[in-house]
């Protein structure tokens, strides 16, 4: 039987990455595998220099084992000293490539030979992979170390099961708990570089006023460009050890090295984003500036969103349009702003964007007057 590959199939590669866990929904089908692998000279359809054997499962699945293609003067031989060659792949493959369907279970490899009073396990291992939409296989490589010809025949058994479900959710609950739990041991050891009892770890000194805090050169430049900038050229800091930083508040400062060490943002409230987002802004810190900008997104209200749409404006664009809308939204007069200290600032200090915000609200009734 000859298996009906897709050409898409012949195009593109199963991811076997993802670990997908499964719902109550699922429909399971369960297939033994006692298979006795035989000679074969039937060329694979698509896969150049392999000859294929199939076992046929149902109407829908097939098995397909792999050989090297050993043709030499127009002859096919898969013997080598009248010893049998061990197969190099199986194939898990389907008719329809609508769906996702996850293959599970546990295969095994022996071999035999005549003298032989039993069978060597030359490759045993437990399947957990994803059939995504538009692919009708599975690829299994058939890792070993036993000598290829050393055998006269070979068997695979073992057990498959396929996994119908109307939605494959998430990824392997355990994996996810494995790199969880790995990723939070990484940021607690990172943590503890920056207890002062380990301080002598330290090469240089973040200077804030009276306040010096221990760090490491390394860690600033795989977390930060600008702080790779400044300890990769001879410049002042990165001779003297010392970084002095002016502008902004000791617990800024501290709360931003917290987070290049470890990932975390505690304790955060409108000021403290403020302050944060504009250092993440200073030294091209990612994750801390939009954690910042989602805090000040989610804590928006009259009374702060005229200093969260100076923020956006001089650091995030996504944040001024989200402020801008927001004042658009829940200030129908400019009468409920227009008397605030932080509306008299903004026309003093950036008339441009106070004349944006009028211009906005203006547009935002006339929209709503057409309606």
């Amino acid at each position: 039987m000859r298996v009906n590959f897709s050409r898409k199939s012949q195009i593109n590669c199963v991811k076997t990455r993802r670990f997908p866990r499964l719902t109550q929904e699922d429909k399971m089908t369960e297939f033994p595998i006692d298979w006795d692998l035989q000679s074969t000279n039937i060329a694979h359809p698509w896969r150049t220099g392999y000859v294929v054997s199939n076992l046929t499962l149902n109407n829908e699945w097939t098995m397909a084992a792999l050989w090297c293609n050993n043709q030499t003067k127009n002859q096919l031989n898969i013997y080598a000293n009248n010893r049998l060659e061990s197969p190099k792949y199986v194939e898990i493959c389907r008719k329809s490539t609508t769906g996702e369907v996850l293959v599970s279970g546990t295969l095994k490899l022996t071999a035999t030979a005549h003298l032989m009073l039993k069978e060597v396990v030359v490759f045993e291992r437990k399947i957990y992979q994803l059939a995504e939409i538009g692919l009708n296989y599975i690829l299994i490589e058939l890792f070993h170390t036993k000598n290829q010809y050393n055998y006269h025949s070979y068997k695979l058994t073992g057990n498959i099961k396929i996994h119908r479900s109307k939605q494959i959710i998430g990824k392997c609950d355990c994996e996810n708990q494995i790199q969880s739990k790995s990723l939070t041991e990484l940021s607690k050891n990172f943590e503890c570089l920056l207890d002062t009892n380990v301080s002598y770890f330290s090469d240089v000194s973040l200077v804030c006023g009276s306040v010096a805090i221990p760090a490491h050169k390394n860690v600033l430049c795989a977390r930060s460009p600008v702080f790779a900038a400044m300890f990769t050229a001879q410049m002042k800091e990165n001779t003297e050890n010392k970084v002095h930083i002016t502008d902004m508040e000791v617990h800024i400062l501290r709360a931003m090295v917290v987070h290049i060490y470890t990932g975390k943002t505690e304790y955060l409230n409108v000021a403290s984003a403020g302050g944060l987002l504009f250092a993440a802004d200073k030294y091209h810190l990612g994750d801390l500036k939009r954690v910042c900008c989602n805090f000040l997104k989610e804590n928006m209200t009259l009374e702060n969103v005229l200093n969260t749409l100076v923020l956006g404006h001089l650091h995030n664009k996504d944040l001024k349009a989200c402020a801008m809308k927001f004042i658009c939204e829940f200030c129908a007069n400019i009468s409920a702003i227009e008397e605030t200290r932080e509306w008299k600032l903004l026309r003093k200090e950036r008339p441009q964007l106070a004349i944006d915000v009028l211009t906005a609200l203006v547009k935002s009734k006339e929209k709503k007057l057409k309606r």
